[in-house]
């Protein structure tokens, strides 16, 4: 998202699509007979207002559309409002470079009576939202190296609470280190690393031995800066390394196209 100094206001819209079909236990691949898959597509708006220039606050209104397809078959299907997310971020004046991040997420996304589906003997968590309050906490240090930016970050997601379905989302970790840097006067590209672990989601007060993960990707991306108010960015994501427990199906390559301005 755009929010140059001279800019009060930005807005950006996402969209992303993350297909998943390979079935892990623990960290090593195993066949997958009977064809199971889940497509996520979400689509995402996001507004941020510049309130000095260390206070940045953020919402993010995100819209999910998924299926799981079982050999062959859309078994399941999902649609509408997910889990909206609030966010402040404060960049403090005596420490160049250095950002630091609260927020929540809101169980605005509508929760299923049972979480899981249940294909071929691959139960995975499948709903619009969690029914509970989380708490984002991140911090993030960015420098410019000659003609290039680098930065790392690291952002926790953590329960507050179980939902009135007894779910309880799972605690993650994320860690990324990037790099980017100018290819063009319009045009830069960036490359990052990620490193998340999440623990196992619970239902009824038990842990869903088919949840949480540890996960490794590679993140390449170009942002186009169109003008001096709109810009357009593309991502991948490509998991290198993952790690689950039991048997479950692991996290797909995530696509992402973005477009957004500010004033």
């Amino acid at each position: 998202m755009i929010n140059d100094n001279n800019s009060r206001f930005s807005f950006s819209a996402d969209y992303t699509l993350r297909v998943s079909n390979d079935v892990y236990e623990g960290d090593k691949k195993v066949s997958n007979p009977f064809n199971v898959e889940t497509v996520f597509q979400r689509y995402s708006l996001s507004g941020a207002y510049r309130i000095s220039d260390q206070f940045v606050v953020q919402a993010t209104l995100p819209f999910l559309d998924a299926t799981f397809e079982y050999a062959g078959v859309d078994i399941a299907e999902i649609s509408g409002l997910a889990d909206i997310s609030l966010s402040g971020t404060w960049r403090p004046a005596g420490v160049p470079g250095l950002n630091l991040n609260l927020g929540f997420i809101a169980p605005t996304g509508e929760e299923r009576d049972q979480p899981v589906i249940n294909g071929g003997g691959i139960p995975s968590v499948f709903q619009l939202g969690t029914g509970a309050w989380q708490v984002l906490l991140g911090a993030g240090y960015t420098r410019q190296v000659n003609d290039w930016t680098l930065y790392t970050q690291v952002n926790i997601n953590l329960p507050l609470e179980t939902s009135t379905q007894g779910f309880r989302p799972a605690e993650s970790y994320f860690l990324t280190v990037g790099a980017s840097r100018a290819l063009t006067e319009s045009l830069s590209a960036g490359f990052a690393v990620q490193g998340s672990y999440t623990t196992k989601d619970e239902y009824l007060g038990i842990d869903l031995a088919n949840t949480g993960a540890k996960t490794l990707s590679l993140r390449p991306s170009l942002v186009w800066q169109i003008n001096d108010r709109f810009a357009m960015s593309g991502s991948v994501e490509v998991p290198v390394y993952r790690d689950v427990n039991s048997t479950a199906i692991a996290t797909g390559p995530t696509w992402r196209i973005g477009f957004s301005t500010s004033f």
